[in-house]
């Protein structure tokens, strides 16, 4: 057979030997193989972010559950060994609606964005913020309700808990952000 061949095999700039399609080329492949490292770079780290944001929220969610629970059961105390007097001036005059609000908001709330997480939702890293500012809005509240403790040491505890929370959503928001797309769009 002479003359050109059809399909898959026909000569194309890619197979000449022209020195200027082959610069192109090269520059081309090393091109896509620095994007793909990056992209895989930054997949492995978005990763280890949804991760430590997962542990992150399902440590804080077992705890907002359990001291839920404990408070909606004993609301003046009974439970966990905590004086209504100290709500003296707070709307409140037992720890139900507290409790009621520690389970919901602090306990399922983050139990919702772990799973988000878990699912890869493009929203989870800013609901990871939005967990761990509640967290840190809860504490607030609580110290100017109640004053501020450090026996137990559970609200510098909370605290930190919900700082990492927020910087680790920070990160991980901004990191996606940075990510290179592969379809160049």
């Amino acid at each position: 057979m002479t003359g050109r061949r059809n399909g898959p095999y026909r000569r194309s700039a890619w197979l000449s030997a022209d020195p200027q399609n082959w610069r192109m080329m090269t520059s081309e492949v090393l091109r896509v193989a620095n994007d793909m490292n990056g992209t895989r770079h930054a997949d492995r780290r978005g990763r280890r972010l949804a991760m430590a944001a997962i542990v992150l929220e399902v440590l804080l969610a077992l705890g907002a559950i359990g001291g839920g629970i404990a408070l909606i059961l004993g609301p003046r105390g009974e439970i966990i060994p905590l004086s209504v007097s100290a709500l003296s001036g707070s709307p409140f005059d037992s720890y139900l609606i507290p409790g009621v609000i520690l389970l919901t908001v602090l306990g399922l709330g983050p139990l919702v964005a772990a799973i988000a997480a878990w699912r890869a939702n493009p929203l989870a890293p800013l609901m990871a913020v939005a967990v761990g500012g509640g967290l840190l809005v809860w504490l607030a509240v609580q110290i100017v309700i109640i004053g501020f403790s450090t026996s137990p040491p559970l609200q510098p505890i909370y605290l930190v808990l919900g700082l990492v929370i927020v910087a680790v959503g920070v990160t991980w928001e901004l990191e996606g952000r940075q990510r290179p797309n592969p379809r160049g769009r």
